[in-house]
């Protein structure tokens, strides 16, 4: 069989079987190849690992996966360079209004861990402070990772209209004594509460809210994702598996064997948890073990694998309404193009 390289943002190998089928390949045996993308995070490594290890295949595709963080990931994915991938709410909020054509086919990474929803996002300060709920927050500073991000978005929008209360970044303050003065701070902000640099911040990446929460150092002052649970009825959808709408439309049966594929792998992830949670933590030599990861998985943050419908996709509408709120968006995108359905006939 004759290959060549196809320059692009990344090397992929095309047969004489495909056309012009972007980032997919025959293998040897003449199966499709399917580049995807993902996070390094536990849940989504958890996910995926049957299928990187070959502990699992499918007769019809080959699903190669590559995993890093998101600032790493996201950027090529959201640029074309693999076919299928996971994109984050936030990102998934701008595809229309950048004309970038992925589509959301499935919920995955969700603030709900596999047998409790204790959520993943919280507004913390220390144990002995004067604050002890969102309407103490008025007049206050809270430190954020980023502005952009669905969870300052989610903040935003939840003190408002649970509370009243708005957040505004510092230049936007009208009234200082009466709103919530929003500063976006690097570093470990955990730790700038736990040393007296900050009073109040929004922590959630990297387990790192889940941690902060159950501190005895610290208090929880508003759980983001108990408060939209409550609203919506639906755990908070942080991220989607999208898949390029033209490969999609040429390719819709590999598509949903990747999809399928991908089921399996969870479910042989979720009946080896205990032994890959503790593979996990062994390859990375942090200062976690399993049973921290175990507990995020089971309790904060999983991956569901469902189609965007029904009250899901009234939740995950409702994410993009906060972002829109927080002026990241130039109007609500569509949900006709954003989303569609793993199985495409």
């Amino acid at each position: 069989m004759n290959i060549r390289k196809r320059i692009a943002s990344v090397f992929v190998v095309l047969c004489l079987c495909l056309t012009a089928v972007p980032l997919a390949s025959c293998n040897k045996s003449d199966k499709l190849v399917i580049e995807m993308l993902g996070a390094d995070s536990f849940n989504t490594w958890l996910v995926t690992y049957a299928i990187r290890e070959n502990k699992i295949s499918s007769p019809d595709i080959e699903l190669k996966i590559t995993l890093a963080s998101t600032t790493v990931y996201e950027v090529p994915l959201m640029a074309g360079n693999a076919p299928m991938g996971t994109l984050s709410s936030a990102n998934l909020a701008t595809l229309q209004q950048e004309g970038i054509p992925l589509v959301a086919i499935s919920t995955f990474v969700v603030h709900s861990g596999a047998l409790e929803h204790n959520g993943v996002n919280f507004i913390i300060t220390r144990a002995d402070s004067a604050i002890n709920s969102p309407e103490d927050l008025r007049g206050k500073t809270v430190s954020v990772a980023n502005f952009a991000s669905s969870a300052t978005a989610s903040f935003i929008a939840l003190l408002k209209m649970e509370y009243g209360i708005d957040a505004k970044m510092k230049e936007d303050i009208v009234d200082a004594s009466n709103e919530v003065t929003l500063v976006q701070t690097g570093g470990n902000l955990a730790e700038a509460i736990r040393r007296g640099h900050i009073d109040i911040a929004l922590i959630g990446q990297q387990n790192e809210g889940p941690r902060a929460s159950k501190d005895p150092d610290f208090k929880v002052v508003m759980n983001l994702d108990d408060i939209f649970y409550s609203i919506y009825g639906t755990p908070t959808v942080t991220s989607a598996l999208v898949v390029n709408r033209d490969f999609q439309q040429n390719n819709p049966e590999a598509v949903e064997a990747a999809y399928e594929l991908l089921k399996r792998s969870l479910a042989y992830g979720d009946e080896h948890l205990d032994e890959l949670a503790a593979k996990f933590a062994a390859e990375r030599e942090d200062r976690e073990h399993a049973d921290f990861y175990k507990m995020i998985y089971n309790g904060h943050s999983g991956i569901s694998l469902g189609e965007i419908e029904g009250e899901v996709k009234d939740s995950i509408m409702a994410v993009f309404g906060f972002s829109l709120m927080a002026g990241r968006l130039d109007a609500l995108p569509d949900p006709d193009v954003v989303f569609g359905s793993p199985y495409v006939r």
